[in-house]
C-alpha cells in the first residue's frame, strides 16, 4: 500500500494548477499547495495502473501508431500508457497561468512481481517511450509427458523457479531469446514475468509463430510501456525562487526493487521499508542528475555502476540525442537549498526530512553494489560456484552472502539429469523440488536438470 495514504493519492493531488493557486511578483512565484490538493483530488484521483493523467495546461501528446483514437487534451483526461509515444509539457508561465503537469502511474513487472511507481512531470520537460510495441500471444506449455513445466527468473536451467504450471497450461508470451530457446511469459496468478524453455511451448493459434515475438536480452529487466524512455528537462528561469522543471519519482513503502531505463541509464530503486523518492533533471548540456531524497538507487551506464544513497546525487554525461555518453560520477552530497527550491517538493516530502550525510561520500569503488538472490542490497559482492557430476544428476552450490556461507543440494530430476560436470540424454522434467537447492541465499547454486525445463 502506498505511503502517506499513499503517494498515489499524494502525487495525484498536486497536479492541477490554475490562476487561483499561482501568483507572480518581482520574479518570484508562489504555489498554493493546499488548493492544488483540493482541486486534483477530484480530477486525477481515479488514475489506474499503467495510465497517464493530464494535470494542467499545457500537455501535448504523440500517440503510438497502433493506438486507437483517444482524447487527451483537457485536465483530468486519462489514458493508457500503451497508447503514448511522447509527451511534451509547457514551461511555467505565471502571467498566462500555464504550467504543464502530468502524472504517470507505472505498474512495473519484474521477475519478483510488480511494483507501482509514480512519476510526476512538470514544466518544460518531454518524455519519449523507448520501448517498442511488441507482439504478444497465448502459448500452451507441454513437456510431452504430462509433467508440470517450470517458469524461471532467467533463461537458464540454473534459474530460480518462479512457478510450475501444469501440462497444457495456457500462458501469455511477451518475448524470446534470439534463438527461441527460451520464451518470456507472464507468470500465472501474479504480476511477474519469467522464462520457460522454448521446446515446451507452442502457440495456441496456428497463425502465431514464436519467431514473431520480440527478441529480448535475458540479462536485462523486462520493460513495459514508459518503463524505458528518453527524458529532457529545460532550465526555465521565469521564477527566481523555484525550480519549475523536472521529474519526481516515488515508490511505495515496503521492500521493493524497481528498474527504470532513462536515457539509456539503468536505475534500480531499492527500498528496504521506507520507499524511495528521486528528483531527476536531464539535458545534453548539463547531463542527467539523479538526486536521491529517500532510499537508494543503483545507477549503471556504459559499464559503470554506482550506489546513490539518501542525500546524495550523481551525474551522467549525455549525447545530443539524450543517450548516456559516460559513466555515473562519484556521488556527491545534495545542495539542500537548491533541492528545497524544487516546485511541488514539499507536497511529496518535507525538505527538512532529507538526510544529508555528515561524512564525505564514499569513493567510487565503495559504491559498487551487487544484489544477491534474496533481494537484499548489502553493498558487498556475492559470489558462487556450481559443481556436479554427470552420473548422479545432482549438484551442490555454495555462495557467500552477507550472513556467511550457505550450501544447498539439488536432487535428481525425474527421469535423470545432468549437472555442470557432464551431460545426459535423459529427457527429465525438473520439478520445483528437484531443481531448487535447500538454500538460495548463497548467490548461486547447484542444479540437476538434464534437458528439463
Amino acid at each position: 500500500m502506498f505511503r502517506r495514504e499513499f503517494v498515489f493519492a499524494l502525487l495525484t493531488v498536486i497536479i492541477l494548477l490554475g490562476a487561483v493557486v499561482m501568483s507572480y511578483a518581482q520574479g518570484e512565484c508562489d504555489v498554493d499547495a493546499t488548493k492544488v490538493i483540493n482541486i486534483v483530488d477530484q480530477t486525477c484521483g481515479g488514475i489506474g495502473r499503467d495510465e497517464v493523467c493530464y494535470g494542467n495546461y499545457e500537455v501535448n501528446v504523440v500517440a503510438q501508431a497502433s493506438a486507437p483514437k483517444f482524447v487527451f487534451d483537457t485536465p483530468g483526461n486519462m489514458t493508457s500508457l500503451g497508447y503514448i509515444r511522447s509527451l511534451f509539457l509547457s514551461a511555467l508561465d505565471p502571467e498566462k497561468d500555464i504550467w504543464g503537469i502530468a502524472q504517470m502511474r507505472l505498474f512495473a513487472k519484474t521477475d519478483r512481481g510488480a511494483e507501482d511507481i509514480i512519476l510526476l512531470l512538470f514544466g518544460d520537460v518531454s518524455v519519449e517511450d523507448a520501448t517498442e510495441p511488441t507482439t504478444t500471444f497465448d502459448v500452451v506449455a507441454d513437456d510431452g509427458f504430462g509433467f508440470s513445466v517450470n517458469i524461471r527468473n532467467v533463461p537458464s536451467l540454473d534459474g530460480l523457479v518462479l512457478n510450475s504450471v501444469p501440462s497444457k497450461a495456457v500462458l501469455e508470451a511477451v518475448g524470446r531469446l534470439e534463438d527461441t530457446s527460451w520464451i518470456r511469459v507472464k507468470v500465472p496468478n501474479s504480476d511477474a514475468v519469467g522464462w520457460i524453455a522454448g521446446h515446451f511451448v507452442e502457440p495456441v493459434n496456428d497463425a502465431d509463430n514464436l519467431e514473431m515475438l520480440a527478441i529480448q536480452d535475458g540479462d536485462k529487466p523486462y520493460y513495459g510501456p514508459m518503463q524505458a524512455f528518453y527524458y529532457n528537462s529545460g532550465g526555465n528561469t521565469s521564477c527566481s525562487n523555484m525550480m519549475s522543471d523536472g521529474l519526481l519519482i516515488q515508490t511505495p513503502h515496503g521492500t521493493a526493487r524497481v528498474n527504470l531505463l532513462i536515457n539509456e541509464v539503468s536505475i534500480e530503486f531499492i527500498s528496504l521499508g521506507s520507499g524511495t523518492t528521486a528528483f531527476i533533471q536531464a539535458n545534453p548540456q548539463d547531463g542527467m542528475t539523479i538526486s536521491m531524497l529517500e532510499g537508494t538507487a543503483v545507477v549503471e551506464a556504459n559499464g559503470g555502476t554506482t550506489n546513490v544513497n539518501t542525500g546524495l546525487s550523481t551525474n551522467i554525461a549525455l549525447n545530443s540525442d539524450l543517450s548516456a555518453s559516460g559513466t555515473p560520477h562519484m556521488p556527491s552530497t545534495i545542495d539542500v537549498d537548491e533541492i528545497s527550491s524544487v516546485a511541488l517538493l514539499p507536497v511529496v516530502i518535507d525538505p527538512a526530512a532529507i538526510v544529508i550525510p555528515t561524512v564525505p561520500p564514499p569513493t567510487i569503488d565503495d559504491t559498487i553494489i551487487v544484489i544477491n538472490e534474496t533481494g537484499t542490497a548489502d553493498g558487498t559482492a556475492s559470489t558462487g560456484t556450481t559443481t556436479g557430476t554427470s552420473t548422479t544428476g545432482t549438484a551442490t552450490g555454495t555462495g557467500t552472502s552477507s550472513g556467511g556461507s550457505t550450501t544447498g543440494t539439488g536432487s535428481t530430476g525425474s527421469g535423470g539429469g545432468s549437472s555442470s560436470g557432464g551431460s545426459s540424454s535423459s529427457h527429465a522434467n525438473c520439478h520445483a523440488t528437484s531443481c531448487n537447492p535447500g538454500n538460495k541465499d548463497g548467490g548461486s547454486s547447484g542444479n540437476a536438470n538434464g534437458s528439463g525445463n
